[in-house]
This record gives structure tokens, sequence and C-alpha cells, in this order.
């Protein structure tokens, strides 16, 4: 019932031979949207673009009927490497310094940290994490939530609730340049749960064949 793509290539629409669309990656977002899947994709990070910050979602987050995700700071701000896009970022997660844990099989080979199993005996870039691939998966565990307390949810009725509950991001909280209402750093805002299952009780949107983008 929901997919998280913590992946992404570079998108460019002034350069075709930078672009990464793919037919196939398309086909297979498609094919997931319309058997009833919510698909959330990271925004993609700018240390893998030309430039910092880079101007537009990474495939797949810039696909249709995909949730894109930009990241937060601890201070509400959208740092320099979370990808921009006035129409593909859909909402914002935190993406800085959060924690990653491991299983036994991949704690093991670091015999030294004593906190083996589920630990962050892990590399050191998961011990204090950044990345849009970090914030995606907390929308899509929202979504998976929604669809717990509501099964017969579609897809775009989930995206609709994730977005229209999110927290507005704007100087006041944090991020200087984001202008009030859905902006090109973080979407329609903030990523909050208790807002959208809140929401569940009260009316749900039709279901349509458009995205939120739309």
């Amino acid at each position: 019932r929901v997919i998280n793509l913590s992946l992404g290539g570079v998108r460019d629409p002034r350069d075709a031979g930078r672009d990464t669309y793919s037919p196939l990656e398309a086909a297979a977002v498609r094919y997931a949207y319309t058997r009833g899947v919510v698909v959330v994709a990271a925004v993609g990070n700018a240390d893998q673009a030309p430039r910092a910050p880079w101007p537009y979602a990474s495939y797949p987050a810039a696909l249709p009927h995909v949730i894109g995700v930009s990241a937060l700071g601890k201070d509400g701000s959208v740092p320099l490497f979370s990808n921009r896009d006035p129409i593909y970022n859909d909402l914002a997660a935190p993406g800085q310094e959060l924690v990653s844990t491991f299983p036994r099989q991949l704690t093991a080979s670091r015999s030294s940290c004593t906190e083996q199993g589920y630990s962050i005996c892990g590399p050191d870039d998961y011990r204090n994490a950044e990345g849009t691939s970090f914030a995606a998966p907390q929308v899509a565990a929202a979504a998976g939530l929604l669809l717990a307390v509501r099964p017969l949810l579609q897809p775009d009725q989930v995206a609709h609730i994730l977005t229209r509950s999110a927290e507005d991001v704007n100087a006041a909280s944090g991020c200087k340049p984001c202008p009030l209402l859905r902006d090109l750093y973080s979407g329609w805002g903030r990523l909050n749960i208790a807002k959208s299952l809140a929401g569940l009780s009260g009316p749900i949107p039709l279901a349509d064949r458009f995205e939120s983008n739309d």
C-alpha cells in the first residue's frame, strides 16, 4: 500500500543530456499508483546535482502522483542540500542530525561497538545522518498510519490529507526565505502526523484523478 523511494536521479529541464528521466521508472510508478499504492520519494540532495541549492526535484519525486519530500533542519530551516522545486516538492520532514539503526548482521562488522543489534553501531554517516532520503520515510510511515485507520483511502486522498494538514514553513518557523503557504523550499509545509490522523474524523476529500500539483 505504500512505497518509499529514498533514491533519485538528477532532473534538469534545461539540459537533456544531464536529465535522467526514465520511461521505465515512470511506468513502474504509474503501475503502482493505479493499483492503489501511495508512492513517496525524496526530492533529492544537491550534492548529487551540478550545484547547491538545486532548483529541481529529482526523479522519481518529479513524476506524477508521487509525494515529493524535502528536508528540514532542527532549527526549522531548509538546508542547502535539499532540492528546491515549486511544483514537485510536496512536503517537508526532518532531514538533519538523525540516527539510523542497523541489524546485528551489519553491526557485527564493528565488534568494538558494544551496542550490537538494532543500534547505532553502523557507519559514521548514519550516526548523524542528513538528507532527503531520511525525510521521505517519515512521510511514508504517516501514509501507512492513515491507511491503517482508513484502509479504503485512495492514494490521492492520502496525499491530500498529508499535504493539507502540514504545518506551514515560513520565516516565523525558522525558514527565512520561505514565504507563507506553499513554496519551493518545503512544499505545503512540515509533516504533522497528529493533524493528519485527526483529519480522518472529519470529511474525507473525494477521490479524483488529479494529483496534488494539479
